[in-house]
């Protein structure tokens, strides 16, 4: 699959390359073995942050044909931030909204006791966010 997004830092690229002649093959530049039923199978690392793999299979003839795909590697949790109500702020209704922002390299969903906040502007690494909530009142 193209525009993957994981969170683990190798990732295992495997495969068939099919053609009438003798092929050999590189991902990211380095040789693969392919085994007698055509079907190769190797493990790279992956860095913080968008990497492209690029597979090159050559046929007997030098014909050359590319694939490549995009995988983002992600594995910092988004910043958030609370930007109202202020910590320790008394209310005199039974709802409040909750607003702010949340940060990250790949979409968001923030969810404020347990219900889905509503994305606004800021773009999709930076959206701010709004839930209204009722209050639960301890007696």
């Amino acid at each position: 699959s193209d525009q993957v997004l994981v969170k683990v830092v190798t990732l295992t690229v495997s495969g068939t390359i099919t053609d009438a002649s003798v092929v050999t093959a590189t991902l990211n530049g380095v040789a693969l073995t392919i085994a007698a039923d055509r079907s190769y199978s190797s493990t790279i690392a992956l860095s913080e942050g968008l990497n492209t793999i690029a597979l090159v299979a050559t046929d007997a003839a030098g014909n050359a044909t590319t694939v490549t795909r995009s995988v983002t590697l992600d594995t910092t949790a988004p910043v958030l931030t609370v930007s109202s109500p202020a910590d320790g702020t008394t209310v005199p209704d039974d709802n409040i909204t909750v607003a702010g922002t949340a940060t990250d390299q790949s979409a968001v969903r923030v969810t404020v006791n347990g219900i889905a906040a509503v994305l606004g502007s800021g773009g999709r690494s930076r959206p701010r966010w709004r839930s209204s909530q009722a209050r639960t009142r301890s007696r």
